[in-house]
């Protein structure tokens, strides 16, 4: 599994992108009032990885969704 964690402006960790096999992502973000865990945080991501979602990630997810699929295109090549 691939995993990024995302920074927000200030610097701390808010979301997180995964990747379980090629074009299989997953993503979770922190609302900014909550404290980030990464452990949840990771758990969500993944089981939308594998389950999928229809939830629009937030903007600031979005780039790291998109180079993490491209990451795992090269990664999971068979």
């Amino acid at each position: 599994m691939l995993v990024k964690y995302v920074k927000g402006k200030n610097g701390h960790l808010c979301g997180v992108v995964v990747a379980i096999d090629n074009g299989r992502t997953g993503w979770s973000a922190c609302c900014p009032r909550d404290k980030f865990n990464k452990q949840r945080a990771l758990n969500i991501a993944a089981g939308r990885a594998v389950k999928g979602s229809n939830t629009k990630p937030p903007h600031f997810i979005t780039p790291h969704l998109e180079a993490m699929n491209e990451r795992s295109e090269k990664y999971f090549k068979f």
